[in-house]
């Protein structure tokens, strides 16, 4: 196989991965769409979510054994068709259980379309390049997604005000893109099938490496993702009693302007830093996540001004964004380096599928602190869980020294 013809797959994968890493447009006015036009209810929407996440994690099975046989090449092009399915069924159907049938069908795809990273992987393999080729060309990837998403941002309001349907039809418009691209995304290595699943499955199960990796990235997301949202919304209770509605609004909105900034920023640095410390990385996001959290709850305490207290608040907020990229192109290069070519698939999927369930038990629990007790003592569990992950990432870095 020619090396131009993987050197330009290379040079398109950023784009691609980038570009289909979620449906673009829909995850801005996401609420808007689903309660202003579809005229779901709140609990419809917290349903719809639930539902899809499930039913996915039910799937990550069959899924896999699907994969197994048409490879990672046909993987990924059925990952970009569903999610165009997915897209046309949020935005034409006329009723919930169509709606629902579109966010199913979305969260699967994201399960096919993961096997770009494997892709990737193994055709830097044939080049003879590795980890920091993997980790630059991932950072281009996530670079490319944040550079879209805040642009869409600022912009997703306007379009939607404008017309409604027009965001979701930049959505359809943004995955047929995807699905042209994913054609010129393909997986040069002559094993990319695996034929002996059994025998692959078992192996992985065996390698406590990788088991402990697959651990640590799958308490690390639910972490973030409950900063994230409970943080912002955490932000936004305590400064309604500083601040009126208004300026409650522009403070948050400046915030996650600045969030949106430095998530782009930390995707373009990551790569040198990679280089520089490598199997310490993992160490540092761990703190990271821990310091981020640790800020958010510190400011809630802190007896001094507003401005004192919000800024503190909003740097752990914006560490929250900065980690969140790297930490998941470190991990998964981790794994892909410690697993067979024949494992892959496997652990991309484990991957997937332990950090849905952890993130789908966080959040019942979540609800359930916040029936009886008040958003603090969420962020209190957050910040004791981001505590174990410390002890998961440091275990998990002796064992990368070894």
């Amino acid at each position: 196989m020619s090396r131009d013809i993987i050197k330009r797959c290379n040079k398109i994968f950023p784009w691609f991965s980038g570009l289909s890493a979620d449906l673009l447009f829909f995850v801005a006015i996401d609420t808007l769409w689903l309660t202003v036009v579809k005229g779901l209810t709140a609990s419809q929407i917290v349903s719809l979510t639930t539902i899809s996440l499930v039913a996915s994690i039910i799937l990550q099975m069959p899924i896999l054994k699907i994969i197994s046989k048409i490879g990672n090449t046909r993987s990924v092009r059925a990952g970009v068709m569903m999610m165009l399915a997915g897209a046309i069924l949020i935005t034409y159907g006329t009723s919930y259980l169509v709606i629902v049938l579109g966010k199913i069908i979305f969260e699967i795809s994201i399960s096919f379309r993961n096997m770009d990273s494997a892709i990737l992987k193994n055709n830097l393999s044939l080049l003879h390049l590795g980890d920091e080729e993997f980790v630059r060309i991932r950072n281009q990837a996530s670079t490319v997604y944040s550079v879209v998403t805040a642009i869409i941002a600022f912009v997703a309001a306007w379009l939607f005000n404008y017309n409604h349907y027009l965001p979701m039809y930049l959505c359809i418009g943004a995955c047929v893109l995807c699905l042209g691209m994913s054609f010129f995304v393909r997986d040069f290595s002559e094993n990319s099938r695996r034929k002996h699943i059994n025998d692959s499955k078992e192996k992985l199960n065996k390698n406590k490496f990788v088991l402990m990796a697959i651990l640590a990235f799958a308490l690390y997301y639910p972490l973030l993702d409950s900063g994230q949202c409970n943080g912002k919304l955490f932000i936004q209770q305590d400064m309604m009693t500083f601040y009126s509605v208004s300026k409650t609004a522009t403070c948050l909105t400046l915030i996650v302007a600045v969030s949106r900034v430095a998530r782009i920023m930390s995707n373009m640095v990551f790569s040198p830093i990679y280089v520089r410390y490598k199997g310490n990385v993992v160490r540092g996001l761990a703190w990271l996540l821990m310091v981020s959290v640790a800020l958010l709850v510190l400011g809630f305490y802190l007896p001094y001004g507003a401005a004192v207290k919000f800024t503190v608040m909003a740097i752990g907020y914006v560490i929250m964004l900065s980690i969140r990229d790297p930490f998941r192109t470190y991990m998964q290069n981790l794994i892909l380096n410690n697993t067979e070519k024949s494992n892959q698939q496997a652990a991309l999927i484990y991957m997937e599928m332990a950090r849905k369930v952890a993130a789908a038990i966080f959040n019942i629990t979540a609800s359930l602190i916040m029936l009886r007790a008040e958003l603090l003592w969420v962020m209190l569990l957050t910040l004791a869980l981001s505590l174990v992950e410390i002890v998961i990432c440091f275990k998990l870095h002796s064992m990368v020294v070894k």
